[in-house]
């Protein structure tokens, strides 16, 4: 086949992948909750930027593709999808078990690992393997690129999503750096005011303690 029909193809099996939440509405009771937990994550990391990811959370991500794959099995299993679509839950298999060794023994350094089994990846990962088995289209090499474009497509999003969190929370910060200054000189001014009164009293203990003394030696004097 020609560029043109292949690119063709690709994009047909894209829309596919992209709608099949809305004609195939079973899918949501699995995709919701990833979907939530990327974005919460996505945020919480855009908030604690310093904040790293961690060995035990890495093992749970990794069990995510595990369940995920199940799912799958259960879905193929009961309505009779192809040999294909055996394949490509079997390969999330794979990865979900290699993923959970990797992070259980600590085989590789903990940026790739981490990296691997950020929340991100891995449920969009997910996301995209639930829309291929679920949408019933045929698995062949179109929709492997396709796939991948929707990977790309939601990957980009979630990031814009960090990137536009990581200002916001960035902003926040400043502006409660603001208000801790602002609090700073007001307390600065009260203390200064303070002072002030301190001062004044200080120059009326002074000018008490003259008379005083000025009265004790006229009385020595009169005496």
């Amino acid at each position: 086949p020609c560029l043109m029909t292949i690119l063709s193809t690709i994009v047909e099996r894209f829309i596919d992948l992209l709608d099949t939440p809305a004609h195939h509405p079973e899918m949501l009771w699995i995709v919701i909750p990833l979907l939530l937990i990327i974005v919460l994550m996505t945020v919480y990391f855009a908030k604690y930027r310093d904040e790293e990811l961690g060995w035990n959370t890495a093992l749970g991500n990794s069990f995510i593709l595990i369940f995920v794959s199940i799912d799958l099995f259960r879905t193929i299993f009961s309505d009779g999808r192809s040999i294909g679509a055996m394949v490509l839950a079997s390969i999330l298999l794979i990865e979900s078990v290699v993923l959970l060794f990797v992070n259980f023994t600590h085989f590789l350094p903990k940026k790739i690992s981490y990296l691997l089994s950020a929340p991100l990846p891995i449920n969009l990962t997910a996301y995209v393997f639930i829309s291929i088995i679920y949408s019933q289209v045929k698995v062949d090499i179109y929709t492997i690129f396709a796939g991948i474009l929707l990977f790309a497509l939601l990957l980009g999003v979630f990031l814009g999503i960090g990137f536009i969190s990581k200002k916001w929370w960035t902003r926040v910060e400043r502006i409660k750096s603001m208000e801790h200054v602002e609090d700073v000189k007001q307390e600065k001014k009260v203390l200064e005011g303070k002072k002030k009164e301190v001062v004044i009293e200080e120059k009326k203990i002074k000018r008490s303690v003259k008379v005083h003394e000025k009265e004790v030696r006229q009385k020595k004097e009169e005496l």
